[in-house]
């Protein structure tokens, strides 16, 4: 009867186990592309595995790169520009739109400053970690006490663009 047992308990531990680590999300399998627009138009591709889980956040921004003379024309904050239209994260991995351009880039770091590329890394890993975004207060477009520390940026057009893409995942 040990015996017996013994073997039931070896059989059935692989699918107990199974069923451990198996957790099950809140969403529909699949990659979902969230935007905002305006000013900043920007964008999130929001990855879910097969457990309804969201495993990964990619957070961009259209850019234009300021060039004389460069093939696109458009008003930003008001004035006219022309340059190369590209996205920030496509500039060097995101080290290359650097947001302090009077301080030297080094190794995608600036001194006592963190890059843009890292901050919108910060806010997807959050959303992956809590499995939804954050409640995050908002002031002035960006975060307060309760945002993510390090985080300067203003951060609408990458929340709204994650709520985009999460309000397609739902079931």
């Amino acid at each position: 009867m040990k015996k017996v047992l013994l073997l039931i308990a070896v059989l059935g531990l692989p699918f107990l186990l199974a069923a451990c680590g198996s957790e099950q999300g809140d969403y529909t399998p699949g990659v979902y592309f969230g935007y905002s627009s305006g000013h900043q138009n920007s964008f999130a591709v929001v990855t879910v595995d097969d457990n309804g889980m969201i495993v990964s956040v990619l957070i961009d921004s259209v850019y234009l790169k300021s060039e004389a003379g460069g093939p696109v024309n458009w008003v930003s904050r008001g004035n006219d520009v022309s340059g190369i239209a590209t996205t920030k994260r496509s500039l060097d991995g995101g080290c290359g739109y650097n947001m302090w351009p009077a301080q030297p880039v080094v190794n995608c770091e600036v001194e006592g400053e963190i890059m843009w590329v890292a901050q919108v890394d910060m806010i997807a890993a959050a959303v992956v970690e809590n499995q939804a975004l954050p409640s995050w207060n908002l002031v002035d477009n960006k975060f307060g006490e309760d945002g993510i520390a390090g985080v300067s940026i203003t951060v609408n057009a990458y929340i709204t663009a994650i709520q985009n893409a999460l309000s397609q995942a739902r079931p």
